[in-house]
């Protein structure tokens, strides 16, 4: 796969905190988390679903792979795609990819997932991208999700379903400043401002 799973190595990524997208392989259901402030003063947060379809921006020139674990409060050991793959931690991580999204109604947003078949959905994205990109150099593309597909995996228990995004690169847009883009120019003056000052 493209993308690397998966591998062994050294070294370590981290990035400050964001909130974050999640989606639940089972229903199918992207959702946003959102912070908020109790009646108490204390910091809580709760996910909201997100409306299908949508579209937001997605970072794979800084995509990162490697491994996490999801118990209790995620643990990633991580590099950006074409590091030396990190050493797994602990028989509690997984492979795993992080990558950045970004839309106007979102802000940046992280996603990331230890799910074999979002890791499947993901690299196979992550392809069209490879295969695009030169086409539109300082670019990122502009994903359009619009469902979902329900896969059947054989395991021991029994086959199991689950869903899989359906999405597709619909453009490709200017780097927002947001996701560490050229911030956009101010504009001019009006003639009437001038005539305040």
């Amino acid at each position: 796969m493209a993308l690397g799973f998966p591998g062994s190595g050294g070294g370590q990524s981290t990035r400050e905190f964001m909130q974050i997208i999640k989606y639940d392989a089972r229903a199918g259901v992207f959702s946003k988390q959102v912070r908020f402030q109790t009646a108490s003063g204390e910091w809580d947060k709760r996910y909201d679903d997100l409306d299908v379809p949508f579209e937001v921006l997605m970072d794979f020139e800084n995509i990162e792979v490697g491994w996490a674990s999801f118990m209790g409060v995620p643990d990633f050991a991580v590099v950006k795609l074409g590091g030396a793959m990190p050493d797994k931690p602990s028989d509690d991580h997984r492979p795993v990819f992080r990558l950045r999204l970004w839309s106007e109604e979102l802000g940046v947003r992280e996603f990331a997932s230890g799910a074999a078949t979002v890791r499947n959905a993901v690299d196979k994205l992550h392809d069209v991208y490879m295969a695009e990109r030169g086409k539109h150099a300082g670019k990122v593309p502009r994903v359009a999700i619009t469902g979902t597909s329900v896969i059947e995996i054989p395991t021991p228990q029994g086959d199991q379903r689950f869903r899989v995004p359906k999405w597709n690169i619909a453009g490709w847009e200017d780097r927002p400043a947001d996701m560490g883009g050229a911030a956009a120019e101010p504009a001019a003056p009006s003639a009437q401002e001038d005539d305040l000052f």
